[in-house]
């Protein structure tokens, strides 16, 4: 798989690679960085399109898994 160079330039920048301590800011850059790619690859047919809707589902089922283990 390999992104545009804009969609890697977008991603470089991100406050996302300074600190990963905070599980809670971990998750929501997280899905920023997901929101991101989504924009440069908004067709869900391509390959990236499709792994990165893989991914969001992926996470949201993670998210649910530990909230419902936290309870």
């Amino acid at each position: 798989m390999h992104l545009s160079p804009e969609c890697l330039d977008s991603l470089k920048n991100r406050a996302f690679w300074e600190s990963l301590q905070d599980e809670e800011v971990e998750h929501g850059q997280y899905n920023s960085e997901l929101d991101t790619i989504s924009k440069f690859y908004p067709d869900k047919t391509s390959e990236i399109g499709q792994k990165v809707v893989k991914w969001q589902k992926d996470f949201k089922a993670s998210i649910v898994l530990l909230f419902n283990c936290a309870v």
